[in-house]
């Protein structure tokens, strides 16, 4: 029996994706499932979406700029692709404003920077800017954020978020979302920490939470420590947990040269963005660090210190809050000793604390990768 117009298979689209391994991989795996179902919905019903996605660094160019409009070209004319799109973990942005994304009509390309979603409920946002990107694909851009017979639906979360679509076009891009004010750079700097993942610095710090283990262990067995941290009120051992822990984040950034000195006037403002992001990141894995050391030592100072003889050595009553006060203090000491000479133990854990790091070598491979491509048509050249 032969199938009529209305019994025929709807269009395939296939939308190719290109995201960072990490973060972005994770996010793609996450919500690719929901996207056709998305599009469908808000974007165009009649048609079949598919999308292949790839996990692979995105290069940058010498000049910092991801090429969306050259690698979408590529891309397009070796997968087969409809559209390409493109999700990183490096912070953009355009204008002196945090970039969200970023479209190429032409190229039927649009780019999506991950720290520009901020720290929490990553898939959603993520998978709403996707729809819109494609939306705008689809229908060409326009003011309002859609055209034709297919308008882009904005939640009440949307209209009410930092992004604004700036209708500038260059040579990348037609059209960029942005992220607006204080609240904007809150976001992005925020997305950029959580990006780092900052708790999985902890295993890279193993030799330093040795060392502070073995310090600090010695100095809650001594009771001196005890009558020491019997006399300190909590804001002096506050003060003294936070030089410890600062002490080891200015040894890790002069250790391992993290600190971004910028080349150009105009490359300031990434220079404090990524260094504020840095000590942030560095902070919370150190923080991290403590806690994992603070939460040992209670345990074994509650197992082996028995009640009595801390009680006749500080020659009063004890109770819980007096096994914390020798912990806190013990803690920090033992971090204090941790943080000299401390050291990030692989190049994965340097690349998490500085984007800056991350930056570079992808220029490098930019760099590389051109270069030989003109080796190629050097060869090309001379044998024809």
């Amino acid at each position: 029996m032969g199938h009529n117009a209305d019994t025929a298979s709807p269009e395939e689209v296939v939308v190719g994706v290109i995201c960072d391994p990490g973060s972005p991989g994770e996010v793609m795996e996450s919500l690719i499932d929901g996207l056709p179902d998305a599009l469908a919905e808000r974007v165009d019903g009649a048609v079949r979406w598919r999308f292949e996605v790839r996990c692979e660094d995105l290069p940058l160019d010498d000049t910092g700029t991801i090429p969306v409009a050259a690698e979408a070209r590529k891309r397009r004319k070796a997968e087969g692709w409809d559209y390409v799109l493109f999700l990183t973990d490096l912070p953009r942005t355009k204008r002196k404003r945090p970039m969200l994304a970023k479209v190429n009509i032409k190229q039927r390309a649009g780019l999506v920077s991950l720290p520009a979603i901020g720290w929490f409920r990553l898939q959603r946002p993520v998978r709403d800017t996707f729809v819109h990107l494609l939306g705008t694909l689809v229908n060409g851009a326009s003011p309002d954020g859609g055209s034709g017979k297919h308008r882009i639906r904005r939640r009440p979360t949307e209209i009410a978020s930092p992004v604004r679509q700036l209708p500038f076009s260059d040579q990348d891009a037609d059209l960029y979302l942005v992220l607006a004010g204080a609240r904007g750079w809150s976001r992005l700097l925020f997305g950029m920490v959580r990006d780092n993942r900052p708790w999985r610095l902890v295993p890279g710090l193993s030799k330093a939470l040795a060392a502070a283990l073995a310090a600090a262990a010695f100095g809650i067995f001594f009771s001196t420590i005890w009558t020491l941290a019997d006399s300190l009120s909590a804001t002096r051992l506050t003060l003294v947990s936070a030089a410890a822990v600062t002490a080891m984040i200015v040894w890790l950034i002069t250790h391992h040269r993290l600190w971004d000195r910028p080349r150009r006037a105009a490359d300031r403002g990434d220079a404090v963005l990524y260094n504020t992001a840095s000590v942030l990141t560095l902070f919370l894995g150190a923080s991290c660090m403590y806690a994992v050391l603070f939460t040992a030592l209670l345990l074994a100072a509650l197992i082996i210190i028995p009640g009595g003889y801390f009680q006749s050595q500080l020659g009063h009553p004890v109770g819980f809050g007096d096994y914390l006060g020798i912990v806190w203090l013990a803690s920090s000491l033992g971090t204090f000793a941790g943080a000299i000479g401390s050291t990030l133990e692989t190049p994965e854990d340097l690349r998490r604390a500085a984007y800056s790091r991350r930056e570079r070598q992808r220029r490098e491979q930019w760099a590389d990768e051109e270069r030989t491509e003109d080796d190629y048509q050097d060869v090309r050249s001379e044998a024809a």
